[in-house]
């Protein structure tokens, strides 16, 4: 599909990844920071594992290049169905990669399987700063969840 007439086109680089996922990281981070103090919203549930949708819109780069990052919403219940097979994979990864680094490290010493060194580096989550990424994911938040009473 070609340009439309007076439309520019936008290349994102390598280079700018870095930023967005920086910023994507920050933007996260705060908005779980701020639903922890909003319990009629977001309450946690005691060892119960989540996977929420965040949608981004990423603007034009501006005057330094700099590249902002808009969030659009959050799903609470991501459909991963309407992905479609061209997903697939990316898909699969996550849910590879929530287990090995939110679930597995509560069943430790279990399975006496020998890990990889992705494995291996990831599964240490105590010496994981926020800020920082383990191949490709990004600690965003590191916050201790004080469970709210239940009325059930």
């Amino acid at each position: 599909m070609a340009p439309q007439e007076g439309s520019v086109t936008v290349v994102f680089l390598n280079e700018h990844m870095d930023g967005v996922t920086r910023k994507i990281g920050e933007v996260a981070g705060e908005t779980f920071r701020a639903g922890l103090g909003m319990p009629n919203h977001f309450s946690a549930t005691n060892n119960a594992f989540e996977v929420f949708g965040f949608d981004f819109l990423l603007g034009s780069p501006g005057p330094t290049g700099d590249i902002p990052v808009y969030l659009l919403e959050i799903n609470a219940c991501p459909d991963f169905k309407q992905s479609g097979p061209r997903l697939h994979g990316i898909i699969q990864r996550l849910f590879e990669g929530v287990l090995r680094i939110a679930v597995k490290p509560f069943f430790k010493g279990g399975s006496g399987e020998s890990k990889d060194k992705r494995e291996a580096a990831e599964d240490d989550a105590e010496d994981w700063q926020v800020g920082t990424k383990r191949g490709t994911w990004l600690k965003c938040a590191d916050e201790k969840v004080e469970l709210s009473a239940r009325p059930w």
